[in-house]
């Protein structure tokens, strides 16, 4: 979901220019900020799905008193 988000924040500056609601300078910094975090994610994401052996906490009971 949140990779998604990089890319639809990316679309959405594309098209913050098109509209001249920016300049390619203040483009530039938010386009390579979401690619950044869109390329941490990934690597998150491979990182996560590589450990898929690793244990889970689990509850025996969902029982729970106040």
């Amino acid at each position: 979901m949140a990779k998604s988000s990089a890319g639809e924040l990316r679309s959405q500056a594309y098209l913050a220019l098109d509209l001249h609601y920016v300049t390619l300078e203040e483009l530039k910094p938010l386009y390579d900020l979401a690619d950044k975090v869109a390329r941490q994610l990934a690597r998150f994401i491979a990182y996560l799905e590589s450990r898929h052996q690793a244990p889970r906490v689990r509850e025996d009971s969902g029982v729970y008193e106040v």
